[in-house]
């Protein structure tokens, strides 16, 4: 499996949920009994464990072996418990439960835990949204950011707005309160609450992305918008890719006419590709941007990303769209602080000022 498509497929995961899994993880690996197999070191007779830091210091592989063993039983549980390691008729629409699977992959399982919606009628176009899954504390990864507090499933009921579009078997959608955009909704069944996030409109039109702000972020001009946050892409968390980061910045555009002719490029791209994006080796993550977009009315949407080297705006889940004009693309890289070597495609991050 192709590296980007990995990035793609984890890029769908909450960044709330992986947060806390790690932080789980330490704490499991903190609580292992010291180990008796070489590598190890045990008290001397007589001494405690605090007295002998060694005693209590495991190597590093021991936490990575951990975590990598957490991580197959979590993918043999999922497996054993939803019926994936036997063959099972296709399913309906919105259900992930059911391919007839003869392999267990990364892909087959991440896009199980990922829960997508049934196709629903927004404007001319069938849109998919994908749940917004929480943790172990019960609390909904993002919603402080939405709500302004953590909410948990049970108190999505406290959030809903206008009815969103109609549903099927009984399950209703909702607008957030005070929000008559589409970005995310709220479905009601049985008392059961659930928080989903815009993903696709259906993949066999290639979608113009002026139609996802008019339909579903309730954008219809660059009047809406009234800043662009430029932000460096998280691709590489390593102690080197981290400085990098430090090094790109955040950045505000608040300037006008730079938002006005940013606009114009969105309203200009469609979707072309659902498979990935243009990848020019491990040094290409220093050409992509992530982007918020900051609306009049308090708003952040930010599923777009853009990339230097391929000169295209994605999304992850392998969203891919049009190939912008040469000088849009030298006009993004100046905006966004991207300086590379076309020749040679490798990019460098030296930031410059910012309109």
């Amino acid at each position: 499996m192709k590296a980007n498509r990995i990035n793609n497929i984890i890029g769908n995961l909450d960044e709330d949920l992986i947060a806390e899994a790690a932080t789980s993880g330490v704490d499991a690996a903190e609580k292992l009994p010291a180990a008796a197999s070489s590598g190890a070191v045990k008290p001397a007779a007589g001494t405690t464990a605090a007295a002998n830091p060694a005693a209590t210091r495991r190597p590093a592989w021991l936490f990575r072996a951990a975590a990598v063993a957490c991580f197959c039983l979590a993918i043999a549980g999922i497996a054993w418990a939803t019926g994936l390691l036997s063959p099972k008729k296709a399913p309906a629409p919105g259900d992930n439960v059911g391919y007839d699977f003869t392999s267990i992959t990364l892909d087959t399982v991440i896009n199980y835990v990922i829960r997508y919606s049934p196709e629903t009628e927004i404007g001319q176009y069938k849109a998919t949204y994908k749940e917004i899954g929480h943790g172990a504390t019960g609390k909904i990864g993002g919603t402080a950011a939405l709500f302004g507090v953590d909410v948990t499933l049970e108190e999505l009921g406290n959030y809903l707005g206008e009815a969103a579009f109609d549903g099927e078997d009984g399950t209703e959608w909702f607008r957030l309160k005070g929000r008559q955009d589409l970005q995310y909704v709220i479905s009601r069944k049985d008392g059961s609450y659930h928080l989903w996030e815009f993903f696709r409109f259906d993949l066999d039109k290639k979608y113009p992305f002026a139609d996802v702000m008019k339909y579903v972020y309730n954008l219809s001009s660059a009047d809406d918008i009234s800043e662009i946050v430029v932000k460096p892409s998280l691709r590489d968390n390593t102690t080197a890719g981290k400085e990098i980061q430090k090094q790109i910045g955040v950045h505000s555009i608040t300037d006008r006419a730079t938002i006005e002719r940013f606009y114009g490029l969105l309203t200009q791209v469609s979707l072309t590709d659902t498979t990935g994006i243009f990848d020019a080796g491990p040094e290409s993550f220093k050409a992509e941007r992530y982007l918020e977009i900051k609306t009049k009315d308090g708003r952040t949407i930010d599923p777009l990303k853009y990339e230097g080297i391929g000169g295209r705006f994605f999304e992850f889940g392998g969203l891919v769209y049009s190939l912008l004009a040469d000088a849009d693309r030298a006009w993004l890289a100046q905006l966004f602080s991207i300086n590379y070597n076309p020749a040679a495609l490798q990019p460098t991050a030296t930031p410059t000022p910012m309109p």
